[in-house]
């Protein structure tokens, strides 16, 4: 086990049950434990805030179970549930690379039940060709804004620095490819 004064990068999973929380040293897993969330921590409760009793139960939980593990808290990778995550994937016309974000946003408007400057989200264009036709495919992430300042104010008020904030799936996709798999 390490000093508790010594910072640490750590990746979280923010699962449906528990936080799963992994140490990094050197870029190595270190420990590995859970956080056990409360029953109603899912779902609407969360965008409640960190100050909601959710919240705050949540906030003490991490900070009791890193000093059950006498680990200090540290820079935070952080996986997010699909349960808040909005993928949505369509087809736009080929046009240059200075072009295509008006047109996602556009295009992604159609197909999102929230409106665009409630959400933080990204995109990822790959080009396709279907029959002689070059195509634009995009890949659209998005999140409310509220849902996720509420899982970093959790997580900060649990004294975890937030560096990366992405899905679960993107997660695992990057995992896989550190693995060659």
């Amino acid at each position: 086990r390490r000093d508790m004064a010594e910072s640490k990068q750590l990746g979280i999973f923010w699962g449906k049950n528990n936080l799963s929380v992994v140490s990094l040293a050197a870029g190595k897993p270190g420990m590995i434990f859970s956080v056990p969330l409360p029953r109603d921590a899912g779902g609407s409760s969360i965008e409640a805030g960190p100050f909601s009793p959710t919240g705050m139960e949540i906030i003490s939980l991490i900070q009791n179970t890193f000093r059950q593990h006498k680990l200090s808290a540290g820079t935070a990778y952080v996986s997010l549930p699909t349960r808040d995550i909005i993928f949505r994937s369509f087809v736009i016309p080929w046009m240059q690379p200075n072009e295509v974000k008006g047109v996602v946003d556009f295009e992604a408007s159609k197909y999102v039940p929230f409106a665009l400057n409630d959400l933080s989200y990204s995109f990822y264009p790959m080009t396709v060709t279907e029959g002689n036709l070059r195509r634009i495919r995009i890949i659209f992430v998005a999140i409310k804004k509220a849902v996720l300042e509420s899982y970093r104010k959790i997580l900060e008020e649990a004294a975890l620095r937030v560096h990366i904030a992405e899905p679960a799936t993107l997660s695992l996709i990057r995992a896989m490819a550190a693995k060659e798999l």
